[in-house]
């Protein structure tokens, strides 16, 4: 179990040190003026903490205090303009991150611990303006479609070693993204308030052969070549499919309710498939994972030992930082999602006959 220290409201009289040195966990059973007060007291002593470690320069906590025309060096990236590297930040932003502690199983402990980010700002005159990418204005792309709306609190990392899902109580960084997409690590997300785009996941699950492909079929007539939804799936021994499609931002439980929605009306017109399905101990369409979603984890799309089926499969191209030398063509995709709307996925109903195993999905 974690072990939990005792858990007070800090006073006035906190010195920075305590304050940086030890964990203060929030009782998240008190009352909201006190976890309010409790987070202000936290946020206003490490905010002294930085004022004494950087004198001179202006500490703000909170963006409300934050004067116009001061950003991060991310900021000013997507700007698409670079802080020289010499250049000495006009203020420091100080913000609090409330994390939620788990027991060993990852239940909630009804404790909170309180973070305090910080971030040096800039002005526009710290910068000079540069022409970014095709390669770096895709990777914002997919991180703001894939990532940004999604759960900042936790995400999840794909062990090799141990074969599962590994779940990490933080926030998916930009770096994570790119190393996912570069095929150097495997991670995945979980949903948030919002999201940009919905997903369908169709396993086999050592299933009935027939029944999944039966289910294919209705999905990909339902789906495939309307309004962008396109595919992935493993490159070998392929146990179930992926069907995606970027959306505006929007809730994530009205999404969820639309979509399973959908499912049981294709339920409702294959009643017969449908109680194949349950017979067999699968899952009817009505019932297949639909994500994102709160409490599991999705693997984000271009993940390594994946093919992205669009209009065609998505071309594999070079990148030194790549873990086999070859990576998919993120640029590729992000511009296909861009233009190719209704473009049908190569994977049509006329290849699924029996007689075809899932590797060959």
């Amino acid at each position: 179990m974690v072990r939990l220290e005792e858990t007070t409201l800090i006073g006035d009289e906190a010195s920075p040190q305590e304050i940086a040195s030890n964990l203060h966990l929030l009782d998240l059973n008190a009352s909201v003026a006190d976890q309010g007060r409790y987070i202000a007291r936290r946020v206003k002593m490490h905010a002294a903490l930085v004022s004494a470690q950087h004198p001179g320069v202006s500490v703000y906590r909170g963006w409300g205090q934050v004067p116009r025309g001061l950003r991060t060096r991310g900021q000013w990236d997507d700007h698409n303009r670079r802080v020289l590297s010499a250049a000495n930040p006009e203020g420091i932003l100080v913000w609090p991150e409330t994390v939620k502690v788990r027991d060993e199983a990852g239940a909630p402990t009804g404790y909170a611990d309180v973070r305090c980010r910080t971030a040096r700002l800039y002005r526009e005159g710290q910068s000079k303006p540069f022409v970014p990418t095709t390669l770096e204005v895709a990777h914002r792309q997919f991180y703001d479609t894939f990532v940004r709306p999604c759960s900042r609190e936790r995400y999840g990392y794909w062990s090799e070693s141990k074969g599962h899902w590994t779940c990490v109580w933080d926030a998916l960084r930009k770096q994570h993204v790119r190393s996912h997409v570069n095929g150097t690590s495997v991670y995945g997300v979980y949903g948030g308030t919002h999201t940009r785009f919905a997903a369908i996941d169709l396993d086999l699950h050592h299933g009935d052969r027939d029944v999944f492909l039966d289910q294919l079929r209705i999905l990909l007539a339902e789906f495939c070549g309307r309004e962008g939804w396109h595919i992935q799936v493993a490159d070998r021994n392929a146990g179930g499919v992926h069907l995606l499609k970027v959306v505006p931002e929007t809730k994530l439980d009205d999404l969820r309710a639309s979509l399973r929605a959908t499912l049981q009306l294709l339920d409702s017109q294959h009643p017969q498939q449908a109680e194949r399905a349950r017979a067999s101990g699968m899952k009817p369409l009505s019932e297949v994972e639909v994500y994102p979603s709160p409490t599991q984890v999705f693997r984000l799309p271009l993940c390594r030992g994946r093919t992205m089926l669009l209009d065609r499969p998505l071309a594999l191209v070079e990148n030194a930082r790549a873990r086999y030398g070859v990576v998919q063509d993120v640029a590729g995709y992000i511009r296909w999602l861009a233009t190719t709307l209704n473009a049908r996925c190569p994977l049509t109903t006329t290849e699924l006959s029996p007689d075809h195993a899932p590797v060959s999905l």
